[in-house]
């Protein structure tokens, strides 16, 4: 069974792009067949609707909304601290670097 790599949260984001894109355009033609009821219309929102799940699987979007989601929460560890609490958690890491180094009380 071959394998392929993971997309890049680029390549992701070029993914979920695409898939916004074609529902979108299915819900378009799906408005229009209902607007204006004529045949071709009616033809053209049955094919969207026929090919848009087919795109949506081809473009691998949960594949893509997986890396998405682990790139965002490995990318923001620190990044919702305010200032103010990266200043208190500095001041608390220089203050524990002060304190002296003591054995265990057991003796290991």
């Amino acid at each position: 069974m071959p394998t392929t790599s993971l997309p890049t949260p680029p390549q992701a984001i070029i993914r979920c792009k695409v898939a916004a894109f074609t529902a979108a355009a299915c819900l378009a033609a799906a408005g229009l067949a209902v607007i204006e009821r004529t045949a071709i219309w009616i033809i053209v929102a049955l094919g969207a609707v026929t090919a848009a799940p087919t795109v949506l699987a081809a473009c691998g979007l949960p594949v893509a909304l997986l890396v998405l989601r682990v790139h965002r929460k490995r990318d923001r560890r620190f990044a919702l601290l305010a200032p103010w609490r990266r200043r208190a958690l500095a001041e608390l890491r220089r203050d524990l670097a002060e304190l002296p180094e003591t054995r265990h009380p057991i003796g290991r």
